[in-house]
Order: structure tokens, then sequence, then C-alpha cells
């Protein structure tokens, strides 16, 4: 919540990385004590937007949810929306005027959904969550990483095993960094 909320008081370079799982909670819960309405907007692998806006209203009994929209467009494939549903999405939040809108449909579509919306929503700060709301302390089926892999920097190698799948959008990350050291 301190990237948000109080950014000149953090220490530089920042201490641990900042992933969603470990980010959103506690800028959920400032958020609370600060009275600021919350919209989410995602497609949980295992469960419905609702179910995560029930978990996180337990949770922080004082987090006021103003709306939840799935992150899923039926009328498209999965990781597609129309442009309809996101002129829908937007005047939804428009309606609902939260402070934050927490976007949970995975990389790119997310980000593509947000730059959208910050074009007809005049209000509110747009956060990406990835799979956030895919974990379980969000009413989702995934096992956060043990502590130590965490603390090794090996999440990312915990997650592979869980979900194999995800072998081509991790070779992304060392070409990145390949590109990133040829361009100095």
């Amino acid at each position: 919540g301190q990237i948000v909320f109080a950014p000149d008081k953090l220490r530089w370079p920042l201490p641990d990385r900042a992933a969603g799982i470990n980010f959103t909670w506690p800028l959920l819960q400032a958020a609370a004590e600060r009275h600021l309405k919350v919209y989410l907007v995602g497609s949980p692998a295992t469960t419905t937007i609702g179910h995560t806006a029930d978990v996180l209203r337990h949770g922080i009994t004082s987090l006021k949810i103003v709306g939840t929209h799935s992150g899923r467009d039926e009328t498209r494939p999965a990781g597609q929306v129309s442009e309809q549903w996101q002129r829908d999405l937007a005047a939804t939040i428009t309606a609902a005027n939260p402070d934050l809108i927490l976007v949970g449909m995975g990389f790119p579509l997310q980000e593509k959904v947000c730059a959208y919306l910050t074009e007809f929503v005049d209000h509110g700060v747009f956060i990406g969550e990835g799979g956030t709301f895919d974990y379980e302390k969000f009413g989702g089926s995934k096992p956060k990483a043990p502590e130590r892999m965490q603390q090794l920097g090996l999440e990312w190698l915990w997650r592979l095993v869980q979900d194999p799948s995800r072998w081509r959008r991790q070779l992304a990350i060392p070409r990145f960094i390949y590109h990133v050291w040829r361009s100095r």
C-alpha cells in the first residue's frame, strides 16, 4: 500500500520484489482504512470474481467493494474481449465511481483493457493484478510458494512446477533481459 499511499517514504532500492500476491492484500487494507471504493475485474481460474469479492469482504471487513465484473467476454475466445465488452465495463466502472480498479486478467490482456478504460473512465487508479485472484488468499485454488522458495527468488520455479503450461511465457523473461543487455 505504501507505493500508492506514501511513495515518498519508500526506501530505494526496494527491499523486496513487489508481486501482486504480496502487494494487493496490504493495499486493500490501506484502502479500507481510508474508506476508498474498490472495483474488481477478473476471471479467476477456478472460481468467480464475485467469490473473490466475498473472500475479500470477509477478510477485510471494512473494505468497500462497489462492483465486480467478469474478466471473461463470453462472445470471444479466452484471452480476448470485444469493443462492446470494454464499453460496457467502462460504463459500469464510471457509474460505480471507484477509487481503485483491480484488473486480474493476465498479461497482456489486462494491460490492453486498462489502457482502453483510462480513455473513458475519469476517476480511479487501475492496477493490473495478473493471477493474484487465483491464489487461495483471494478465494482461488493456487497455493502460494513456500516461504523459502520466495526468499531464494524461485517462486517462478514453484509456479512452473504447479502449471507446466507456463513454460512458453517464462521464456520471455530471459529474452527480455538479453534485449535490455544488448541495448546498453
